[in-house]
């Protein structure tokens, strides 16, 4: 058939042929191009799965451990309103003994998550840098499960010498 067409139809045929061509192969090309780049993204996605899992896998002892300390240690909530009262007198005990003053102490209601149970506590402390330091250490302790959710720390615009925070203090219990 190529040999019946005049040399000006088979330079078009070749012309035509070879824009077909053309296109067919950018497209081709760009579509292996997305491809490529969505698989790269998809290993290096899985491959950083794999090292969180080989990681956490060689300190699984160690998670155990943990577990096993926290299951022993966490308090158990056997009553919502009597465990914010003892959190209360916990923190005006701790605040006595490092010379901090508690203004507008207030109970908030539990706050249940998946994990934990959180019974909070709103304070304003008012007391020196270094006796401010002992008492957030003190009520902090890890065996204590006493935690800051929120915090307001500024230097007590009366006296220079003392500052004024505003606390949410939180101790959590194990979650039933």
């Amino acid at each position: 058939m190529i040999a019946q067409l005049s040399s000006r139809e088979k330079t078009l045929v070749i012309g035509v042929g070879t824009v077909v061509f053309l296109f067919v192969n950018f497209f081709v090309i760009d579509y292996i191009r997305k491809n490529k780049t969505t698989l790269d993204l998809d290993l290096s996605r899985q491959t950083a799965q794999l090292r969180a899992i080989k990681a956490r896998s060689s300190e699984k002892e160690k998670w155990e451990q943990r577990e096993t300390w926290l299951t022993a240690k966490q308090p158990k909530l056997v009553n919502d309103d009597s465990a914010g009262v003892q959190l209360l007198e916990r923190v005006k005990e701790v605040a006595r003994k490092h010379d901090a003053t508690l203004e507008n102490p207030s109970i908030r209601v539990a706050a249940r998550r998946p994990d934990v149970t959180a019974i909070s506590v709103d304070v304003d402390v008012k007391s020196p840098w270094k006796g401010l330091i002992a008492f957030l250490n003190e009520l902090q302790q890890p065996d204590q499960f006493v935690v800051l959710e929120k915090t307001n720390l500024k230097i007590d615009t009366a006296d220079q010498t003392r500052m004024h925070g505003k606390f949410t203090i939180a101790k959590w219990y194990a979650a039933k």
